[in-house]
């Protein structure tokens, strides 16, 4: 339902274009979320229907992501806790 990838320079292009597209034909994912290795930034892709994907762009570490389709939550600090 979810899908999580950390962005680096040389697979982002790749993530952002290619494997999204991909992933969309996968009808049981619900979010596609990109974390980025260079700054304290998450984007989340949320699926509102077969062609249709919302952006939520989170971005500092007082931030928090949440997860509707698992029912979760997460706060920004802790994806990023190992690299502070």
């Amino acid at each position: 339902m979810v899908i999580f990838d950390a962005l680096s320079p040389s697979t982002e292009h790749y993530d952002r274009c290619v494997k999204f597209q991909l992933y969309r034909t996968i009808e049981s994912l619900k979010e596609y979320i990109l974390v980025s290795q260079d700054a304290v930034r998450v984007e989340q892709y949320v699926r509102q229907d077969a062609t249709t994907w919302t952006l939520h762009d989170r971005q500092g570490l007082k931030a928090e992501l949440t997860m509707n389709s698992i029912g979760a939550s997460l706060p920004m600090e802790r994806i990023y806790e190992a690299s502070t």
